[in-house]
């Protein structure tokens, strides 16, 4: 496999991890009117600024800031999902190994 597909392969595999586990979180409550891709563009922003995250607390800082522009997001909705930067610091190893 050349090394373009595999890196694209990575990239989808990362992407679809990291949406599952926003939408999990669902951190707007839009999952239930607009479906499982409502937050597909948050998730790009995020996976290009996962890799340059050293801790789990800039991975949520990550997160907060990608979602801070809606008026209805509540950064200590965050506070519940204890696991959220550890998942996505495993995402990261998919596109970081």
């Amino acid at each position: 496999m050349d090394s373009k597909k595999y890196y694209k392969e990575k990239y989808k595999e990362a992407f679809v991890a990291t949406r599952k586990i926003i939408n999990e979180i669902d951190p707007t409550g839009f999952i239930s009117r607009f479906g499982d891709e409502t937050y597909n563009a948050e998730v790009s922003l995020i996976l290009a600024k996962l890799q340059h995250a050293e801790t789990e607390q800039e991975i949520k800082d990550i997160v907060i800031q990608v979602f801070s522009h809606y008026n209805y997001f509540d950064p200590s909705s965050l506070d519940s999902s204890l696991d959220l930067s550890a998942k996505l610091m495993e995402v990261k190893k998919i596109i970081c190994p």
